[in-house]
């Protein structure tokens, strides 16, 4: 299968997530090409997104989101120069691995269209939060995956494992086919965690990215050989944007923390 990957270069959980998938996909897949885009949620880009961050939850909060970052990435770095792992950026890594790296603005664009078509892309991996239109969707010759937060079609949208905490809904993660609508389109796969009592939003990121990648290899699997089995259950659609301050206030009293 010839596979491409649309991604934002994100050190807190994209880039060792990417990391884990690369390698187990190559043993039976082409990565022909990784995406990167500018990072994006709803309408805010870049660094207005850490703005708003501030602003829904507060500095203690944004502080410890900064300290995190940093952390990670003068880890890697560490790990790099102490010959602990081969790589020590997103363009590094790509190139230990021999794949090619393109840099769009949106993956809408026609340019981004004519590159999967030319390329015969058989499944495109979406890992960021663009609204896709229907030129790309049908560009890939079989689909394209998502990676969402959540039991779908519960918590569509924007931290879903926020939302999830505060309105006591399942923990978990699907795979899915995109379609035009938001985190809709066919269910693939779906994995639901126990809930720890002392963790927070970002806890549980970390644990759905370290365990996405076999995920993805195993949804990628499915959908080749057609083995899709319908998911049924009775959960209630629901979609969140990003909450207000109100609503993180109302979480904290809940007794959840963010990170």
């Amino acid at each position: 299968m010839k596979i491409a990957i649309f991604i934002h270069e994100d050190y807190d959980f994209t880039f060792e997530f990417m990391g884990k998938l690369i390698p187990i996909l190559l043993r039976e897949h082409e990565i022909s090409g990784i995406h990167c885009f500018p990072n994006i949620q709803t309408k805010y880009k870049g660094a207005m997104i850490y703005l708003k961050y501030l602003e829904i939850f507060g500095l203690s909060v944004f502080l410890k989101l900064c300290f995190k970052g940093v952390v990670k990435r003068l880890t890697i770095i560490k790990s790099y120069i102490f010959n602990r792992r081969l790589y020590y950026s997103f363009s590094s890594m790509f190139s230990c691995y021999g794949i090619r790296k393109l840099n769009f603005k949106n993956p809408n664009d026609d340019e981004v269209i004519s590159w999967v078509k030319e390329n015969k892309i058989d499944i495109i991996l979406l890992f960021v939060g663009y609204i896709l239109k229907d030129k790309i969707l049908k560009a890939p010759r079989i689909c394209i995956l998502n990676k969402h937060s959540s039991i779908l079609p519960s918590n569509k949208g924007i931290f879903p494992i926020f939302w999830a905490l505060i309105k006591n809904e399942p923990i978990g993660v699907t795979i899915h086919k995109v379609n035009g609508e938001i985190d809709g389109g066919e269910i693939v796969l779906q994995k639901e965690y126990k809930k720890h009592e002392h963790w927070s939003v970002y806890d549980y990121y970390n644990l759905i990215f370290s365990d996405a990648p076999n995920l993805i290899v195993e949804s990628i699997e499915l959908v080749k050989t057609n083995s899709l089995q319908k998911i049924k259950h009775d959960i209630i659609p629901s979609y969140h944007g990003l909450p207000t301050r109100k609503d993180y206030l109302n979480f904290k009293k809940m007794d959840f923390k963010f990170i």
